[in-house]
């Protein structure tokens, strides 16, 4: 603290005391000067006015001090009435001062005290939307009130409204304006104080918008990722950007209110599924954030070949809802695509590939605003060496649960011994199994009493291959 600066408290009481000294006193002494007003100067220094002595016997000089008592100026001329300090920073402090007159040898009459008036003022478009708080220190309230001057709508310092206290508010409507205030005091024989000029940019809260609504996540054929959002309804007044964040990293924004697609050249989801959501920033200052969209994942398919002319697949969850209510699975072979099934699980094997080929699956999702998310392409199976299932061939089944044994007959099998692969519902091998023709022309053999569920069988027999499904309980 500068050693002439005082505390806002006691300058105040300080303030109270010589201002209660002033009033009381109905006749001036004509060798004691009157301080009228102190003026903050753009540069910090001030400029004090007072009425100069009338009374030339024994005088000296003027003394401009503080409270203190430390001696800011020395003025010789008795006419004199203004003085400015250059040697104080008022911007920053206050100062409590007075001037002296010095007659004769030891003799120094004393003015009154003014402080000099500190104004501080904050509110922005995020900590104090709407208003300019402003607060002061020092200056003596004289009887009236303080005048508060401010540039907001005019340009120009104008006089905006007057308080008795320390403080006074003003309605901001608009986003980010510059505005000048200062707090004017109105003193004896019409001599005004003034503050230090404050400067900031204040501002309302402006418009606050929603968050997007994510609906999209889709997998290009180069492992970048596609998001598609819906727009958030209402205006896009005061909108600043869609902040997109991949797994829970802030990667990119969007700065235009009305896009609602962004592509993610960053990443390879051809490797891994990754995170996605989307925030909104909005308002006067921009930066006020909305909550987070839904995360959606991309989905990452996998698929392999358990079996000769059989692929599984596998791939993570993209959440379902009653917008979105299933899985399609997509099979793609040259340049014809199929649509093998609608499911709600997360596997599917599929046993009835042509041969020879190398299929391509791929995994999408359609919401109900007609959005699509796609998986990566899988191509991990190749079928080749057998032929498909004819499919006018018959096979007979039969489990003897009571046993755990399964009969296999068909008018298209004439081979000596069958092999028989067992699956598990996601294409895992699970137990292989040699059967040779009985007196019947049936094929007979057991399967493991720990074996449940659904299970898929592939019987491959001399050049064809015949595939099945049961359910074990």
């Amino acid at each position: 603290m500068p050693p002439l600066m005082r505390t806002p408290l006691t300058i105040i009481t300080v303030c109270i005391v010589f201002l209660s000294l002033l009033f009381s006193s109905t006749v001036r002494a004509t060798t004691t000067p009157v301080l009228t007003c102190v003026t903050v100067n753009p540069n910090g220094s001030v400029t004090v006015t007072w009425d100069p002595v009338t009374t030339t016997a024994g005088f000296n000089y003027y003394q401009i001090i503080t409270s203190s008592y430390s001696i800011l100026g020395t003025i010789s001329n008795i006419n004199t009435g203004t003085y400015t300090i250059n040697s104080i920073n008022t911007n920053a402090y206050v100062y409590n001062i007075s001037v002296a007159a010095s007659y004769y040898i030891t003799t120094l009459n004393y003015s009154n005290f003014i402080c000099t008036p500190l104004l501080t003022v904050s509110g922005d478009a995020t900590t104090n939307p709407g208003t300019a708080d402003l607060t002061w220190y020092g200056s003596t309230l004289v009887p009236g009130n303080y005048d508060v001057y401010s540039s907001y709508n005019s340009g120009t310092l104008t006089y905006i409204g007057s308080s008795i206290t320390n403080t006074y508010s003003q309605s901001i409507t608009d986003c980010n304006v510059p505005i000048q205030y200062q707090l004017q005091i109105q003193g004896p024989n019409g001599c005004i104080s003034k503050s230090n000029i404050v400067s900031g940019v204040f501002s309302k809260l402006g418009n606050i918008i929603d968050k997007p609504d994510l609906r999209c996540t889709s997998v290009l054929p180069n492992g970048n990722v596609e998001l598609n959002w819906l727009i958030p309804s209402g205006s896009g007044t005061d909108f600043n950007e869609y902040a997109i964040y991949r797994d829970n990293i802030l990667i990119d924004s969007v700065s235009t209110f009305n896009q609602n697609t962004y592509v993610d050249t960053s990443i390879n989801a051809n490797l891994f599924y990754h995170n996605y959501y989307l925030k909104s920033k909005s308002g006067c200052s921009g930066q006020i954030t909305s909550t987070a969209t839904n995360t959606m994942a991309t989905m990452y398919l996998v698929t392999a070949s358990p079996a000769p002319n059989s692929c599984a697949q596998t791939w993570t969850a993209l959440p379902l809802s009653n917008t979105a209510a299933f899985y399609q699975v997509n099979r793609t072979i040259g340049a014809n695509t199929n649509v093998l099934l609608n499911t709600v699980s997360l596997n599917y094997i599929d046993l009835n590939i042509p041969a020879p080929s190398v299929p391509q699956y791929q995994i999408t999702v359609q919401d109900q605003s007609g959005c699509v998310s796609h998986s990566n392409f899988s191509s991990g199976c190749t079928v080749t060496g057998i032929a498909a299932q004819e499919s006018s061939c018959n096979i007979q089944q039969r489990f003897n649960h009571t046993n755990h044994e399964m009969e296999i007959s068909s008018d298209c099998i004439h081979a000596d011994a069958i092999t028989v692969s067992l699956y598990n519902s996601v294409g895992q091998l699970i137990g292989i199994e040699n059967s040779k023709r009985n007196s019947d022309n049936n094929y007979t053999f057991r399967i493991k009493s720990q074996i449940k569920g659904i299970v898929f069988y592939s019987i491959i027999s001399e050049d064809k291959k015949f595939n099945g499904k049961l359910i074990l309980n």
